[in-house]
């Protein structure tokens, strides 16, 4: 399950905690929203730094982080068509 599925998910079972006691389920619905944009924050922050890689690879050929060169390299390689 994905991390983004998981804050949704969450955030669901927050509202039905927070039927049965307010102050259960606002509290877990904030833990639940923070949760979610902690993990948004960190896709975005991985992405960008896998960019980042990218870009020095294309530039200057070689891979400084901690990436795979295969890994980089595929980056490159045109996606394979689905037949229809």
């Amino acid at each position: 399950m994905s991390r983004i599925a998981t804050g949704l998910r969450l955030a669901k079972d927050s509202l039905a905690v927070l039927k049965a006691d307010a102050a259960v389920g606002a509290g877990f619905g904030v833990v639940a929203i923070l949760a979610f944009i902690a993990t948004c924050t960190m896709a975005s922050a991985l992405g960008v730094i896998f960019r980042v890689e990218l870009y020095s690879y294309s530039t200057e050929g070689q891979v400084t982080g901690g990436f795979a060169q295969a890994d980089i390299a595929a980056a490159f390689r045109p996606a394979l068509r689905r037949r229809r």
